[in-house]
């Protein structure tokens, strides 16, 4: 179970022709996430803030159970086109005609983003997490 943290094995990037996804973007999806959950609230006085509150009583939770479950070989990310604005993947489907990124908006047409993006886009602007 877990990431494989020894020795014995090379980090490399899942999709190699794109580029690493920011942790900006990483918090921001995971912070999307969260705002579609509806959880028991504990107690006012028992969190700071209702963000905090989530992040650690479910999150954590979530976090907990997921690394508890088996291992599956056949898992694999959305690598279908990358957000050139944010870095985030997703699946491209052969009837998709635009591209939309669910994290920050992103829109373009399909023939256009991949004529355009032969090589890795540079990112702009990181996106911005206001809580």
């Amino acid at each position: 179970h877990g990431g494989a943290t020894g020795g014995d094995r090379q980090a490399a990037l899942f999709k190699p022709e794109f580029m690493e996804t920011p942790n900006a973007t990483k918090t921001l999806a995971i912070v999307d996430a969260l705002t579609t959950w509806n959880c028991i609230m504990p107690p006012r006085n028992a969190a700071c803030c209702t963000f905090h509150a989530l992040v650690a009583q479910e999150l954590t939770g979530v976090l907990a159970s997921l690394t508890a479950l088996e291992c599956d070989m056949a898992f694999r990310p959305h690598a279908g086109w990358q957000c050139p604005q944010c870095q985030l993947m997703d699946d491209l489907s052969s009837a998709d005609t635009t591209l939309t990124c669910m994290l920050c908006g992103y829109n373009n047409r399909v023939s256009d983003h991949m004529q355009s993006n032969t090589a890795p886009a540079r990112p702009t602007d990181p996106p911005i997490l206001h809580l």
